[in-house]
């Protein structure tokens, strides 16, 4: 009859008894002893504690303002493009909204900073009604766009180039080359209490360039296209973009920018 199943396993020897075949159960092998470790009151760890937190963990700090350091600088090229548009209310859209429609481009390119003052701006008035001859201007316009190794603004990011993409669209043109962008109102730190309008900020710190401003009729006429209101339409996209050029190189005086 064959053991129980739950016993110890044996086998039969030669005198058929049953017999334990397991082996032995040997003692459990110690492990080797750890080198002994330093504690913390070993003269030698102690000293190389007290040296870790003595040694300093700050940096020498930068010269440049922190409100510089902490956004992207002007590029150090001074192949920039400065440039501004004006617009007139065009078609409604939903809730009342009017389209921006541009009467005039001005640009000028960056000058050094120790003649920031004496811009040579150019400017073209569109004819609303003439559209060979807004082609034929942003064409122009794109010829110079495509020279500059970034193009600059005042709010041109949220304002200028939306409209001006529209418009290119309108006229069956491509849009212009995709550049860096600086803004001289999006890329100043944000502050609050006081306006940091184009204007604003030239007052404040002494523009010598006068922005220009036009009674209603004056607009009315520069739209409708009458000669001497498009010459001062175009005048004052020019000096929009002077005064930008000049608050430019404040900003950056500044540590702003």
């Amino acid at each position: 009859m064959p053991p129980d199943q739950t016993s110890e396993f044996k086998s039969p020897d030669s005198s058929g008894e049953w017999t334990n075949r397991l082996k032995p159960i040997s003692p459990q092998r110690l492990k080797p002893p750890k080198p002994t470790e330093p504690s913390l009151t070993d003269s030698r760890l102690d000293e190389k504690l007290r040296l870790g937190r003595l040694r300093p963990t700050w940096t020498q700090a930068s010269p440049s303002p922190l409100s510089t350091r902490l956004r992207t600088r002007p590029p150090r090229s001074h192949k920039g493009l400065f440039w501004d548009i004006e617009n007139l209310p065009g078609t409604y859209g939903p809730g009342d909204y009017t389209h921006p429609k541009v009467t005039a481009i001005g640009w000028a390119w960056l000058e050094p900073p120790d003649h920031p003052h004496e811009p040579r701006t150019q400017g073209r008035v569109l004819i609303r009604n003439d559209v060979e001859q807004m082609r034929s201007i942003a064409e122009e316009f794109r010829v110079v766009w495509d020279q500059a190794d970034f193009v600059a603004g005042h709010n041109i990011r949220r304002h200028d180039i939306k409209i001006i993409d529209g418009m290119y669209t309108t006229l069956d043109l491509p849009l212009l080359e995709r550049k860096r962008t600086v803004d001289t109102y999006l890329d100043q730190p944000k502050m609050q209490g006081f306006s940091r309008s184009l204007e604003n900020l030239a007052a404040r710190w002494g523009c010598p360039i006068k922005k220009m401003h036009l009674e209603e009729h004056v607009w009315e006429a520069a739209y409708d296209g009458v000669p001497w209101a498009v010459d001062v339409m175009r005048r004052r996209v020019q000096g929009d973009v002077a005064i930008n050029l000049w608050l430019y190189h404040e900003l950056v005086q500044r540590g702003l920018l």
